[in-house]
């Protein structure tokens, strides 16, 4: 038996024919390799193009959830910005008493300050999506990967001053209920005849008293310095944004 395999072995050998047979067998071995590398590749590349349409869905949204809190967002730092001028014109009405000033225009300051409830609150719909279904880690863009990172702590930032705004409003509302008259501001507010239906009190130093507080004045200090926090937090979170979206518009497909 073995003498018949080398036999044939020999006779192969002889004619070349085991060359021809294990060049065919590497041949056909490669190709198989090949083929099934292709199919890799393929299902690869189908799978990529298919996470790169989930997330241009998502870019295409969230472009349109960052407008929507930009506007939002502009609209919160210009009231915070009017309650922090109203503040001030007070404090500084408490620094100098030569400033002359009217009943009516300190309930105006007063209402510009205390009413307004200064509170972002954006659409995070998207993001979160985004964020909780592990679908930042497939953006292509390192700078947009990194910009999508920062923006929820950053918001949880603001969260934290507005609560900070809060407490401190609380307080200088809290003294002007004490020591100052809530009839007077709602009168010249309009709010005594058109609310509540009520006829407007008698005239009197109404709420001007309530600067001569150094508790209030203290209140209020505290109040325009944690607002003007805020509004630095408010700008750096438009910053923000604006950078966001313009890191998004380019990786868009329309």
């Amino acid at each position: 038996m073995l003498f018949f395999l080398r036999k044939i072995r020999k006779k192969l050998v002889k004619e070349n024919k085991l060359v021809t047979y294990l060049l065919y067998s590497i041949g056909e071995i490669i190709l198989v390799v090949i083929g099934i590398l292709i199919a890799i590749s393929i299902d690869d590349w189908n799978q990529e193009r298919e996470i790169q349409k989930i997330i241009n869905t998502y870019l295409i949204n969230l472009e349109s959830e960052l407008n929507q809190n930009r506007t939002l967002l502009m609209e919160m730092i210009e009231n915070n910005q009017n309650t922090i001028d109203a503040g001030r014109h007070m404090l500084d009405i408490i620094a100098h008493d030569s400033i002359q000033f009217t009943n009516k225009e300190l309930s105006g300051w007063l209402g510009e300050a205390f009413a307004p409830n200064i509170r972002f609150q954006p659409v995070t719909t998207v993001l979160t999506e985004l964020a909780s279904s592990g679908n930042i880690k497939n953006v292509r863009n390192e700078d947009l990967k990194k910009s999508l990172s920062t923006l929820t702590p950053l918001l949880a930032e603001v969260r934290f001053q507005e609560d900070v705004v809060w407490q401190d409003k609380e307080l200088g509302i809290d003294e002007l209920r004490k020591t100052g008259s809530l009839r007077e501001l709602f009168d010249h507010s309009g709010a005594s005849a058109i609310y509540l239906k009520i006829l407007p009190g008698a005239t009197n130093n109404g709420n001007k008293p309530l600067l001569r507080s150094k508790i209030f004045e203290n209140n209020l200090m505290l109040f325009v310095a944690s607002s003007t926090a805020l509004q630095s937090q408010y700008n750096s979170t438009l910053t923000e944004i604006d950078s966001l979206s313009s890191l998004i518009k380019p990786q868009i497909t329309r």
